[in-house]
Formats: C-alpha cells, sequence, structure tokens
C-alpha cells in the first residue's frame, strides 16, 4: 500500500505513500484510484494536500484494524515527498 511516483519512492508506492508500506493493495483498494490522485498532483500539490493524504491513511489503518498516529503519517507523508523531490532533481 503505497504512494507512486510523484511522492513514491522504490519502497513507497500513491506516498506509502499511501505511508503503510507492509501492506499490499488489492486490484479494488481505493488506494490504487489515490496513488493515481497523488501522481497527478506531484510533490507539491501533495504538500498543498497533506491533511487530505494523511487522513486516507487514517481511513486506510482503520479498515484494517490498524493503530494509527498522525503525527507518524504526516512525517512518513513528508518523507515520501522529499523523496520524490530528489529523485526529480536528478
Amino acid at each position: 500500500f503505497q504512494a507512486e511516483d510523484g511522492i513514491r519512492d522504490y519502497k513507497v508506492t500513491g506516498v506509502q505513500t499511501c505511508a503503510l508500506p507492509i501492506l499490499q493493495a488489492s486490484p479494488n483498494c481505493s488506494c490504487n484510484a489515490r496513488a493515481r490522485q497523488m501522481d497527478e498532483w506531484g510533490p507539491d500539490l501533495c504538500e498543498q494536500n497533506l491533511p487530505t493524504i494523511v487522513g486516507w491513511l487514517e481511513e486506510q489503518a482503520k479498515a484494517r484494524n490498524l493503530p494509527f498516529v498522525r503525527f507518524a503519517g504526516e512525517q512518513a507523508v513528508k518523507l515520501a515527498i522529499r523523496r520524490a523531490r530528489k529523485k526529480a532533481a536528478r
């Protein structure tokens, strides 16, 4: 369960982005559409939409009965954004 380039790096996808790297997205998972959305946004708009993305992570964690810490989710998304920017600058 991850973000995509624009916000994903090789270990993180749609922002692990959707920030839960230990999970795999199923074909019908809403995270696939969200990953595409984040790819379209790119790092700048993802940064502007940080509360929305973190909300998506929280929603998915709750759906899987997993604990969620908002600060950790925010930091994971910010890290993915920084990595996407570094990758784009190469």
